[in-house]
């Protein structure tokens, strides 16, 4: 193997590397259990992580400026299972929840989450 075929190894060890290290990251307190990894658009979605989670369906659906650094994208599952563990440490019960809301958001540049490389990610149009 020749120089070049030595530089092009590293080159894709150091890129899977990295992408390795963005998909198991995590946001910071108090998610330190949600998770960032996806596979598909749909499982990530925008959330408040500013909010009271001790509240049924806490920071779920952001309002105000989506743009904002409080709204981030985080895997879907992992924040209902997140939220749902808040919501038992505070003594409440989350089957008196119901089920999640949906999120409409209105207006045409408005951020959506996606999943690039493997990772939910906030796109601001």
């Amino acid at each position: 193997m020749g120089r070049k075929g030595i530089l092009i190894t590293i080159t894709i060890l150091v890129v899977a590397i990295i992408v390795l290290a963005l998909v198991y990251r995590r946001i910071d307190q108090p998610f330190n259990d949600v998770r960032l990894s996806c596979a598909v658009d749909s499982d990530c979605q925008l959330v408040d992580k500013s909010a009271d989670f001790g509240v049924c369906w806490a920071g779920y659906c952001p309002e105000g400026d989506l743009r904002g650094p409080n709204v981030v994208a985080v895997n879907r599952l992992s924040f209902r299972s997140f939220g749902m563990k808040q919501i038992t440490s505070t003594g409440t019960n989350p089957d008196t929840c119901g089920v999640p809301p949906v999120c409409q958001y209105r207006g045409i540049a408005s951020p959506t989450a996606r999943c690039v490389n493997l990772m939910c990610v906030k796109v601001v149009p």
